[in-house]
């Protein structure tokens, strides 16, 4: 596969301009481009890079997956 069809599988999956969001809005995009029905996810402190707006995004997104059998494993900072 050469870089033009590289580019053009992620601008398909991703969006274009995904450098044009702020960091934690394009940390959600990618979350939820990501989440498919059935899937395992393993995150580690995923709220990190979230303002407390997109953390709640971010949380309705996990419990849209949750309701179609996805299952998450988060971890959290410890103090």
């Amino acid at each position: 596969m050469n870089t033009e069809n590289i580019a053009a599988e992620i601008r398909q999956k991703y969006g274009d301009g995904l450098d044009s969001y702020s960091h934690g809005e394009s940390f959600l995009t990618l979350f939820q481009s990501r989440f498919v029905p059935n899937g395992l996810y393993l995150l580690d402190e995923p709220e990190a890079p979230l303002s407390p707006v997109r953390q709640l995004g971010f949380l309705a997104a996990v419990k849209d997956m949750v309701e179609q059998n996805a299952q998450f494993i988060i971890m959290l900072p410890t103090f």
